[in-house]
Order: structure tokens, then C-alpha cells, then sequence
């Protein structure tokens, strides 16, 4: 197996990645979006996020909390990121299918799907379905400061809003920071279901990948999971 990288230079040029355990090619992906909101510089729910990220988020969201995103497999070797974005439109009960979002996405076999065009999907109708986000949402590509940056935002997501997130990370990036089940390094998409930040970490999500490693209902431990996102464009959807 060959591994043909090639890293971005920018945190705000966000490389998306499919998941091929045959071949990983990294491309330079284009901005970190094209939603409207975002070229204006300011999103709509960007005060709001600062607002709440002022007022002590950590001690008034809970310390665990796991939501019910569904889990699917996806569908091509390339399709993790729409296999992701579909566990999120079902937990909205608005379904889509992955050659819908891939579309959308542009994906293709030898970059995957590009971050910024699959945070616009999100943006592109309201996702409401049984949870109601407050009007003021807007679905974001965010890039982590540290490790308690990451908590912070799985807290307020998921804790504060029950909201899921998605996480772009690569899958072997270390002997000792890694996916369960995986031995081969990939970029690759999953779809984070919860966390529990009491006595030792966890976060919890749901792998899309058809083969060794993925599957429903994962855990793993929180830095684990920072150091895998890190370890690509240090970037999720949130």
C-alpha cells in the first residue's frame, strides 16, 4: 500500500478527506466554506457560540451525555464524509441519501469530500426534524485552540444542545493514538454521538467505514480522539 500525502499549508484552505484503505491522497481543498454567511466573515451564529463560550458552559452542561445518531455504513470506499452527514440528517429525522449529499459535496475517489462543502450541506436546509436548534444556528467549521478546546465545544454541542458533531481525523496517525480496531492510517470522517468527561474521558461516535475498525456506538478515549483530528486538518463540524 502506498500513502501518496500531501498536507495542506492553511488551517483556513480545510483539507477533506475520504477514507480509502487501499490509497490516501490529500488535496488542497478550497476555502473553509462557501455558505453565504461565512464569505461575509461573520456567521450568523458565531456571536451567539462566543456569547455562551463566556458564561462558565463547562459547569452548566453536563458532565456526560450521549444522543441517538443512527448509524449507517457507507456506501463507497470514499464516502465517509456523506455516510456521516446522512447519521446527522437521519437523527433530524430529515432524511438524505449519500449519493444526494455526495453530490452536493462534489466527492470524488481520489480526494473524498472536502470539509467546507459538506458544513454548507448542513446549512443548505434547516434540520429540525424532532430537535429545534435555536434560530440563530448555523453549522460551522471549527479549528481546535488545545484539548480542552475540543471538550469544551463536544460539551457545548452536545451537553447544551443535543446537537451531533462531525469529526474529520485521520485513523492511525501513532502506534499509541489511534481508532480501535484500525492499523492503517487514512483520512476519514465519523460522526460523534456523546461524551462522558467524569473520571477518565471518552467521547463517543459512530464509524462508517465497512471493514476492520468501523462499526456503531464506538468509544475511545477523548485525547485519543484530539490527537487523531489533530493529526489531519485539526478541524470538525459543529
Amino acid at each position: 500500500m502506498k500513502l501518496n500525502l500531501l498536507f495542506i499549508s492553511s488551517a483556513m484552505a480545510l483539507l477533506v478527506l475520504g477514507c480509502s484503505k487501499d490509497q490516501l491522497t490529500q488535496n488542497e481543498g478550497p476555502t473553509m466554506s462557501t455558505n453565504k454567511e461565512f464569505n461575509q466573515g461573520f456567521p450568523k451564529g458565531e456571536f451567539a457560540k462566543n456569547v455562551d463560550k463566556t458564561i462558565g458552559r463547562e459547569s452548566k452542561y453536563p458532565t456526560s451525555k450521549t444522543i441517538a445518531v443512527p448509524y449507517y455504513k457507507q456506501e463507497t470506499s470514499y464516502w465517509c464524509g456523506p455516510a456521516s452527514a446522512k447519521m446527522v440528517n437521519y437523527y433530524f429525522n430529515q432524511p438524505a441519501s449519500q449519493t444526494t449529499i455526495a453530490n452536493y459535496c462534489g466527492s470524488g475517489p481520489g480526494y473524498g469530500t472536502y470539509i467546507g462543502p459538506l458544513c454548507d450541506w448542513f446549512n443548505s436546509a434547516p434540520l429540525t426534524g424532532y430537535l429545534v436548534l435555536p434560530s440563530w444556528w448555523v453549522w460551522e467549521v471549527t479549528s481546535l485552540a488545545s484539548f480542552t478546546d475540543f471538550k469544551n465545544k463536544v460539551q457545548w454541542s452536545f451537553g447544551g444542545y443535543s446537537a451531533p458533531e462531525v469529526w474529520l481525523l485521520m485513523t492511525y496517525p501513532s502506534s499509541t493514538y489511534h481508532l480501535p480496531g484500525w492499523t492503517q492510517n487514512c483520512g476519514h470522517y465519523v460522526a460523534g454521538r456523546g461524551y462522558d468527561f467524569t473520571a477518565n474521558s471518552k467521547v463517543y461516535y459512530q464509524d462508517p467505514w465497512y471493514g476492520t475498525g468501523g462499526g456503531a456506538n464506538k468509544t475511545i478515549d477523548a485525547y485519543t480522539m484530539y490527537y487523531c483530528i489533530t493529526a489531519n486538518a485539526n478541524c470538525m463540524i459543529y
